[in-house]
């Protein structure tokens, strides 16, 4: 909804001066293929239509960030207007229209911008193409721009711990920390966070295994990757791990080592990934979920977890546990049932959260302090 009041001077009819407020609530302020989201604040808009100044404080609502989608872009047919039309164009609208039709900017051109954006939760930066990520923001955001000059955004903005995540080699990594720096246009937009992935192992419920951890740094379109592993361990290991679950030495793609995956199961779990974000995206926008996810959740193997915000603060989700196939071995300790995990976010830097189900009940608290 979007409420606006104030004038408008007709004087002169070629450039009226503008100063007018509004008050947005869940307002849909973009549906594009790259650009999805709403906002609730305050605007204000002064100056005229040749040179509009607009400045406010927006916190945005449900958002989502798309980089890489492969959409199409968007056609426009380009029209030759005759002799004629031209002088038709001058009867109705005056000369000087056609004198400053190749000179005027477009109109998002002309604004002089000065936003602060609040990026309060709900906010997903969602990239397409390899390595794909899907990473829940928090933070602010200053956005800035002088007429006939690109937009600049300036501030920090942090992945939200075990929110999100990053696809590599097709495993799912559960984000772990870092930050987005924005200083100036987008092309400057630098990443710099963290994941990590247990790899599944055959030992009991306290046997944390294998740990790879990836750091994700540089732009958005040309991210490195760093892997580090827990223990530690060569890097043909660590990559073999991702992939098979196996070091490098076991090499079981050619071969069934102790009880491991074979390379066919190996293969289906890597397509069962392309599969997750493909359902992931239609049930996030059919059901009106925040997180859809079917990833390899170390003990528990393959894990459907699907969770959104129920309040404000408050955030629920559930995991549930996949058998595929009818020879499934459970292992000793564990529980094949749904678990559920509550999350309540007393603060910026302090988090709540509670787990129960087929897990040990458990209650955390989270904060965070920069220094």
């Amino acid at each position: 909804m979007l409420t606006a009041q104030g004038t408008v001077r007709l004087r002169p009819l070629t450039d009226p001066s503008l100063d007018l407020t509004a008050d947005l609530k869940n307002f849909r302020i973009s549906h594009s293929s790259s650009l999805q989201s709403v906002a609730s604040g305050q605007l204000r808009l002064r100056g005229t239509t040749g040179a509009p100044s607009l400045t406010g404080r927006l916190t945005m609502g449900r958002t989502d960030i798309i980089v890489g989608g492969g959409q199409a872009a968007a056609t426009v047919e380009k029209v030759e207007l005759t002799p004629e039309d031209l002088r038709q164009v001058a009867r109705q609208f005056g000369p000087g229209v056609l004198a400053r039709a190749g000179k005027s900017p477009g109109l998002v051109d002309r604004f002089r911008l000065d936003l602060d954006l609040r990026l309060p939760r709900r906010v997903w930066f969602r990239r397409r193409t390899s390595p794909k990520a899907d990473i829940e923001l928090s933070g602010r955001i200053r956005l800035r721009q002088e007429p006939g000059q690109p937009m600049q955004f300036f501030g920090r903005v942090e992945p939200v711990p075990g929110r999100g995540s990053l696809d590599v080699y097709g495993r799912e990594f559960r984000l772990t920390g870092g930050e987005i720096t924005l200083a100036g246009p987008t092309d400057s937009t630098r990443l710099d966070v963290t994941a990590q992935y247990q790899v599944p192992t055959q030992g009991g419920p306290d046997d944390e295994g294998v740990l790879i951890d990836v750091a994700a740094k540089g732009h958005p379109d040309s991210l490195q990757l760093e892997f580090t592993g827990d223990p530690e361990m060569s890097q043909d290991d660590m990559l073999s791990y991702i992939v098979t679950g196996k070091p490098a030495s076991d090499n079981p793609l050619t071969e069934r080592a102790g009880g491991g995956e074979s390379a066919g199961e190996m293969g289906a779990q890597v397509a069962l990934s392309g599969l997750s974000q493909n359902l992931s995206s239609a049930a996030e926008e059919e059901l009106g979920l925040d997180v859809f996810q079917i990833q390899q959740e170390g003990l528990h193997g393959l894990t459907l977890t699907a969770g959104r915000y129920v309040g404000s603060r408050v955030f629920l989700s559930m995991h549930l546990p996949i058998e595929l196939g009818g020879d499934v071995q459970q292992t000793p300790g564990a529980n094949l049932g749904p678990s559920f995990e509550l999350e309540y976010v007393a603060q910026r830097w302090l988090r709540a959260n509670v787990r129960g189900g087929s897990v040990p009940p458990r209650f955390t608290l989270r904060s965070r302090y920069a220094y």
